[in-house]
């Protein structure tokens, strides 16, 4: 967790050094998902701590929520604009990555995306091996199939 922290101070002190148009967090999530991509540390370094945080994750809602219920009035008069921008935003940040989830390669042996002309059906059934031999008849097999011979 202190590196997660240090990674975030970084951030905040470059957006305010360089004055970057962006939230210190959103810098320090790209610095590290760049140090992670380069290999410059390793995910177990951060795993457990991100777990205990997101095992936290409610508590950090508390304070947004407290603020609700002081600004009530503001709920009940603009409520359907908080509402209808939150659906927007969801909307948007879901359909651009299902976008990018879309176009980014995916490793060799990863189950292809189904095509835009095929159904996820299909590309389920690209997935499933088939059998390189065919089945066996015993039952139905005349004495020339038994021993080889075509008809």
């Amino acid at each position: 967790m202190a590196a997660l922290w240090a990674i975030d101070g970084v951030s905040n002190l470059l957006v305010a050094s360089v004055h970057i148009p962006l939230p210190g967090s959103m810098v320090g999530c790209l610095l590290l998902f760049l140090l992670l991509s380069l290999h410059v540390v390793r995910l177990a370094w951060f795993e457990q701590g991100a777990n205990w945080l997101l095992a936290q994750l409610l508590l950090f809602f508390v304070p947004s929520a407290v603020g609700v219920i002081q600004y009530r009035h503001l709920v009940w008069v603009d409520g359907w604009r908080l509402l209808a921008v939150m659906a927007v935003g969801t909307l948007f940040v879901m359909g651009l990555s299902g976008l990018i989830a879309e176009h980014i390669p995916h490793p060799a042996g990863w189950p292809a995306a189904a095509s835009t002309t095929g159904s996820t059906l299909d590309a389920a059934r690209s997935v499933v091996p088939q059998r390189s031999t065919p089945p066996t008849r015993t039952a139905s097999q005349t004495p020339r199939e038994k021993e080889g011979r075509q008809p």
